[in-house]
């Protein structure tokens, strides 16, 4: 085998360039390491410098509820509108615990069933009215026929055509008919008594049943116990309201924070400590001071129980009021977590 050596092989010396390094992603690790430093030394030091409480931010409020289920029939206001104590509100029907969904009400079942069960017992009554007067009748015709025979046996006697033991008989028959009416005319005046006193019972009775039914499902207007602004309206007209649920609340333009604090920090905070409190969602910080102390504990709302964060949902509660009104004016929210700050030297 014979191997050609030419020229046309091109051998290439050229170096490759050099890449040029960028180094902006160094500072990017740079400037995470920096935040998560200084992340764990906030996290180290604010103990030192602050106390920390949860609690709610909350408003004054009045919910709008009934012990019993209601139909709202027509409402008086709008959302938003802001009314006064005494305004009427909005009109409804209440409705008895055994009313069902058809709005047939057990009450005037039950009504209807009395007046069924006093009429029977009526109808008994008068059937045996109707029966003495009956027996009276044929009572009354026996001793007709008594005393005719009486008549007739005595002209006999008079002639000598029977003996006096014949007509003394007919005499005996006749007081025992006259004692047996006697006696049935007695139980009819008895009975026609009952029947009348029954009837009086029904007919108050019926009444009362009718007095009740109208005044349990007539319609009744809702006065407004307190002032402040309505709030979104839950039940519309025509629809029924059920026990647990509200109607709507009435809000008022005070808002508040009740904060619970854990028994290990009860003795860093005091009745007229001026405290920060921290919203959420980016709203500023308020100014507060806390007004009120008190010495049962308490089970934390649901609100701001977090296991994964709070360790204890136990607590003692404090309430804190605005000391201005910057901020507070500004809120369009309430019932939402927030935390109370306090400096260890309180200024």
């Amino acid at each position: 085998m014979k191997v050609k050596f030419t020229k046309d092989i091109v051998v290439d010396n050229s170096q490759p360039e050099k890449s040029k390094r960028r180094r902006w992603d160094r500072w990017l690790y740079i400037g995470v390491l920096v935040l998560l430093l200084g992340s764990f030394i906030r996290w180290l030091t604010t103990p030192w410098f602050f106390d920390y409480a949860h609690g709610i931010l909350l408003q004054e409020q009045y919910d709008v509820k009934f012990t019993n289920d209601i139909r709202v029939l027509d409402y008086k206001i709008h959302e938003d509108d802001y009314v006064l104590k005494g305004d009427t509100l909005f009109a409804y029907e209440r409705f008895n615990e055994n009313s069902n969904d058809k709005n047939i009400h057990l009450d005037s079942l039950q009504m209807l069933r009395n007046q069924n069960n006093g009429k029977d017992a009526l109808i008994a009554i008068e059937a045996q009215i109707e029966k003495r007067r009956l027996f009276l009748v044929a009572l009354k015709k026996r001793l007709n026929y008594w005393l005719s025979e009486h008549t007739r046996k005595e002209k006999l006697v008079y002639l000598n055509v029977i003996t006096q033991n014949e007509l003394a008989n007919v005499d005996r028959s006749i007081d025992d008919t006259r004692y047996e009416i006697a006696t049935v005319q007695a139980e009819y005046q008895v009975l026609v008594n009952e029947r009348l006193k029954m009837l009086q019972s029904l007919s108050y009775a019926n009444q009362l049943n009718k007095v009740g039914l109208h005044y349990a499902n007539q319609k009744t207007y809702f006065i407004s116990p307190v002032d402040g602004k309505i709030d979104r309206i839950v039940v519309q007209e025509n629809q029924i309201c059920y026990k647990p649920e509200k109607v709507f609340s009435i809000i008022r333009p005070v808002y508040f924070v009740r904060a619970y604090i854990e028994m290990s920090d009860l003795d860093k905070f005091e009745i007229g400590d001026d405290v920060v409190v921290v919203l959420p969602y980016g709203y500023k910080n308020l100014a507060g001071k806390v007004s009120k102390m008190y010495a049962v504990s308490e089970t934390k709302d649901d609100v701001i129980v977090d296991n994964s964060i709070i360790d204890y949902k136990h607590g003692v509660v404090v309430e804190i009021l605005p000391t201005n009104c910057k901020g507070w004016d500004k809120l369009k929210v309430s019932n939402i977590p927030v935390k109370v700050r306090k400096g260890l030297i309180n200024i």
